[in-house]
């Protein structure tokens, strides 16, 4: 049997779940609250040059950053600014929210617009602001869903809707080993092998 060098992209899919919370707060307030943590957060990660290394943000490197959020803010980018000592809260409260969300547990998480939140089961639910939070498996969730809560009840406001669905997930990883023809190794099927010839 003939061995090459081969190394290749590979596809895999795994499950995880998207925590979607629809709260009301007075924005203000919300905003304030949001951005000490951040701040505190900022401070935890100044100069760490061992950031790579925190769990939550090895599991999400090997995912799309589109997948992770739709205005580019993803964990990896808040977390490595602040390393570098830059302010990381946003200017909008729930942004800010979500920022600190992200910075203490490395869950992605996206602002759900002002207004309407779709309830997966009955269609849309008037909701004054809203959050997603994707999470692996392994991700600490109890910790994203309790600092999103106690923010919002020190800001005057509570969560009044929350639902979790399973989420799809494509992680990609580099298969770099060397290969033996014909038997496929480390998650590639028999055809990407083929493709490496």
């Amino acid at each position: 049997m003939t061995t090459i060098a081969a190394e290749r992209l590979c596809t895999d899919l795994i499950w995880g779940r998207r925590i979607r919370l629809g709260f009301h707060a007075e924005p203000a307030r919300l905003g304030a609250v949001s951005q000490r943590v951040v701040r505190s957060c900022c401070h935890r990660w100044r100069g760490r040059s061992d950031f790579e290394l925190f769990p939550p943000l090895h599991r999400w490197r090997s995912v799309a950053a589109s997948v992770q959020s739709v205005d580019g803010v993803t964990p990896y980018r808040l977390i490595s600014a602040a390393v570098c000592g830059l302010d990381c809260a946003a200017s909008a409260p729930v942004a800010s929210l979500a920022a600190a969300i992200m910075l203490s547990s490395g869950c992605p998480v996206t602002v759900i617009s002002e207004g309407t939140v779709g309830a997966p089961a009955s269609g849309s639910v008037t909701g004054t602001l809203g959050i997603s939070i994707l999470a692996m498996y392994e991700d600490d969730t109890a910790l994203a869903e309790r600092l999103a809560e106690t923010v919002i009840e020190v800001s005057g406001g509570a969560i009044e809707q929350r639902w979790e669905d399973p989420l799809p997930i494509s992680i990609s990883t580099i298969s770099a080993t060397r290969a033996q023809l014909g038997e496929p190794s480390l998650g590639c099927s028999r055809s990407e092998m083929e493709l490496m010839q």
